[in-house]
């Protein structure tokens, strides 16, 4: 940064600035005492053509070229103040997101989400969903793994007995299974569970996938399920499922995306970061109970970081 001029006044700096600012010299004005101001000019290279500027401008400051360049400067001011506008046109709330549609990816997973829901009798067929668990077995501490109690169609209980011992956590997943670090997103426990997670899953989804594409919405998906779950699992018991904590981490992303990003062209409304983060904080207090508050808070973090890391390396649409 170089000092281009000292002027007396600073409307008389202002206009030396616009002038700079139409020949594609960007400065700032600084006010000094008691009346006048000073121009500095940001990029040092540019710092000879600004001088040759002033020594023309000092000469001759009504020169119709000055007065021509100030009117080209206050052109591009309002073009640019207009495109930072439209850029900034999608104001994100999560309860209105119908402009955006929704993509065939977040459709695919909704879909998978209610079929299973149905077909489980909203969770209640735990036999059916044993498949889809992260893990029918869990440790005490002492290194032996228990089975699952398990409900099956006929109203059996498979008994808490210890199956395992020494084999670690995971021992599906361990053996191949790797679907069940994702599957118990798609497992839900009662009709408000599902529709409360659907409903958050086709807003928040429908945004990313329409304006990152497909591939780079359902690569997101299955970082935040996979993070959520191992989260939730680290916290508590194998025992739980619910597209929650995906959805935490797709709020997330589109909130520290939207306020990282330069070239972002929505954000987030203050409203909808004050409801999710309200919420996610009932939730940590207990009011209401049986939540999966790790999965919650893994797959928030998560999607900030990825939100913050794609905002670093974002180009132009």
């Amino acid at each position: 940064m170089r000092l281009a001029g000292s002027f007396k006044t600073e409307r008389e700096a202002r206009r030396f600035a616009a002038v700079l600012f139409a020949r594609g010299i960007e400065s700032f004005v600084e006010p000094t005492e008691p009346e006048g101001a000073e121009v500095w000019v940001l990029d040092e290279d540019r710092q000879p053509d600004a001088a040759r500027l002033l020594q023309r401008y000092l000469a001759s400051p009504d020169a119709p070229e000055f007065a021509v360049a100030q009117q080209e400067a206050e052109a591009l001011l309002r073009s640019q103040e207009r495109e930072e506008s439209g850029r900034r046109f999608a104001q994100f709330d999560v309860a209105r997101t119908h402009r955006w549609g929704t993509g065939w990816v977040t459709g695919v997973l909704i879909g998978i989400s209610v079929v299973l829901s149905l077909f489980s009798r909203l969770g209640e067929d735990r036999g059916m969903l044993a498949p889809l668990m992260i893990s029918n077995y869990h440790g005490d501490g002492s290194g032996v793994m228990y089975h699952l109690p398990t409900l099956r169609k006929n109203g059996g209980v498979v008994s808490r007995e210890a199956v395992l011992e020494g084999d670690g956590p995971l021992p599906e997943v361990r053996q191949g299974e790797v679907w069940r670090l994702v599957t118990p997103i798609f497992v839900h426990f009662g009709f408000l569970h599902l529709l409360f997670n659907m409903m958050m899953l086709r807003n928040l989804g429908g945004v990313i996938e329409a304006k990152f594409g497909p591939v780079y919405f359902t690569g997101l998906m299955v970082f935040l399920a996979v993070g959520s779950n191992l989260a939730q699992l680290a916290w508590s018991t194998p025992n739980f499922g619910g597209m929650s904590g995906v959805d935490y981490g797709l709020f997330g992303f589109l909130w520290i995306r939207g306020k990282c990003d330069r070239f972002a062209t929505w954000s987030v409304t203050r409203g909808t970061v004050q409801m999710m983060l309200a919420w996610f904080f009932l939730c940590v207090l207990n009011i209401f109970p049986g939540v999966a508050n790790a999965a919650h808070a893994g797959g928030l973090g998560l999607g900030m970081l990825w939100g913050w890391v794609s905002a670093r390396h974002s180009t132009p649409d």
